[in-house]
């Protein structure tokens, strides 16, 4: 099992660590095997050696379903016009597809491991209402479309996993949709990255980390021999059921243009998904249970102090559980 933390290529992730020779020692101080990286922008590394790159979270549209089907109604809902709606997802699906597979051939250059997917369709509205314009199923649907599309013709080595939200579409809620969604993806090293904060996020009824827990062991077990695709866990927790459903009750207003919505929602999102260190007893048993290829500490941080913080935190809590003295 290949052990990662989560990092950007922006400057405020980058410019935490004085050059290479800092990176290699913070990875080994907390023994991870590299990064999981989110570019942004280009496809640049940074500081970071490619010998520590070990999977690449691919860039991500979060509300594209419309523009895929040529939905005027919903787009200029979400964008106002097409030519902003283009601006953000290119000029058609043509354009998605090329700037993915970018994407994913920067992935197999760099020799990553895996990279990661989200299959979800969220709007600004629908972020801060979860009152979702389509089901599941016709988000999955479409995200079959492009995931298809863009591993197509390509000679990939790493694993395409995809990642469950708490959103429309693909969301750990229906093991019989999970099952249509990797049976369905015609690529042979396909998986699950598992998140589960994000899998917390879809039962509003959690108030503890060990509820968290207890509900995530429950869907594994609903998903039975599915399981086997879970190839990589993005491990945090967040308990915000609660500020969820005060949310929902009394939905702020959002005014202005499309990235003026955008920038209002974002402050919103940041308190329902904390992404902090997962330290209940019994999470090691969870991985343990699973045998995952990779797992990443994936945390938000506002610095490299809280990061190493959190790191700390994650770390000691499965050695204790593991009966090490960290």
């Amino acid at each position: 099992m290949k052990i990662t933390t989560n990092i950007t290529n922006t400057i405020c992730d980058l410019e935490r660590f004085a050059d290479e020779r800092d990176v290699r020692q913070f990875c080994s101080t907390y023994q991870l095997d590299g990064f999981e990286l989110l570019p942004y922008g280009e496809n640049t590394l940074g500081v970071v050696p490619p010998d520590l790159l070990v999977g690449i979270h691919l860039a991500f549209d979060n509300c594209w379903v419309d523009f895929w089907h040529g939905n005027e109604a919903g787009v200029f809902s979400e964008y106002d016009n097409w030519e902003t709606a283009k601006q953000v997802l290119g000029e058609d699906q043509d354009a998605m597809i090329k700037r993915y597979k970018a994407q994913l051939d920067f992935a197999e250059h760099m020799n990553a491991a895996y990279v990661v997917f989200h299959a979800t369709d969220i709007s600004t509205t629908e972020t801060l209402t979860y009152k979702f314009d389509h089901s599941d199923r016709a988000v999955v649907d479409t995200c079959l479309a492009l995931i298809n599309a863009i591993l197509a013709d390509g000679d990939y080595s790493f694993y395409f996993l995809v990642e469950n939200l708490w959103w429309a579409g693909f969301n750990l809620k229906d093991a019989s949709l999970t099952a249509y969604l990797m049976d369905g993806i015609q690529y042979a090293k396909k998986g699950i990255m598992l998140d589960t904060g994000h899998l917390m996020h879809t039962n509003l009824e959690i108030t503890s980390q060990a509820e968290g827990l207890a509900y995530i062991n429950a869907v594994l077990d609903a998903h039975g021999s599915l399981c086997q695709y879970i190839k990589g866990i993005h491990l945090q927790q967040s308990l915000t059921g609660n500020y969820v459903k005060s949310l929902i009750a009394n939905p702020p207003t959002i005014t202005g243009t499309y990235v003026e919505r955008m920038m209002q929602v974002y402050p919103y999102v940041f308190k329902m998904d904390e992404h902090e260190p997962f330290t209940v007893k019994g999470v090691k048993a969870l991985i343990d249970r699973l045998s995952p290829e990779f797992l990443t500490y994936e945390f938000i941080t506002r610095s490299r102090e809280e990061h190493e913080n959190y790191l700390n935190s994650q770390i000691e809590a499965l050695a204790l559980e593991n009966g090490n003295i960290p």
